[in-house]
């Protein structure tokens, strides 16, 4: 996984500027990139780590936003989905 590891990266930061825009409000649209989150979570801990530590503020505000604006039960569960794979908030 580590040979593509730049390249999920940078699709990382392409779909977290699609899924910030207001102005994309397709469920299918929205839902099928939150899908590609989380198949690229799964099981690969180099990404979960990553967004952590580098990508959390920008991975969190989108998420938390995009949750509070979607009036879709698919787009909430995928955006909950997500979230169970990663740590977001910080260790006491």
């Amino acid at each position: 996984m580590k040979s593509i590891q730049g390249q999920l990266e940078v699709a990382f930061k392409h779909i977290d500027e699609l899924l910030s825009d207001k102005n994309l409000t397709d469920k299918d649209t929205l839902n099928a990139l939150l899908l590609v989150e989380c198949r690229a979570l799964f099981t690969n801990s180099q990404m979960c780590t990553w967004v952590e530590e580098s990508f959390k503020l920008f991975f969190k505000e989108t998420h938390v936003e995009l949750q509070k604006r979607s009036e879709f039960k698919e787009v909430k569960e995928s955006i909950d989905d997500l979230m169970s794979m990663i740590t977001l908030e910080d260790k006491k």
